[in-house]
């Protein structure tokens, strides 16, 4: 598995139906670029960025990407039961 430049640290405030993470860059500054929550006209788990954060590249986008479907057909099959 490739290092991951970025980590998903569940935020401190929580929706009471869906989850929410904040999306951290993985060094000692530990910025925040943005969130992972629910998007409900969508139906999915989708990428909010924070205003501030200036820049992505590839690995990170694809990792964030990755991470929304996964939590998304997560939160699929949890609402099924």
């Amino acid at each position: 598995m490739s290092e991951m430049y970025i980590k998903f640290v569940l935020a401190e405030k929580q929706n009471p139906k869906t989850k929410v993470w904040d999306i951290v860059t993985n060094d000692f500054n530990e910025d925040i670029l943005g969130q992972v929550r629910w998007y409900g006209p969508w139906r999915c788990y989708s990428f909010c960025p924070d205003r501030e954060a200036k820049t992505f590249e590839k690995k990170c986008l694809r990792d964030i990407a990755t991470f929304c479907e996964n939590e998304t057909k997560k939160h699929r099959e949890r609402s099924k039961k």
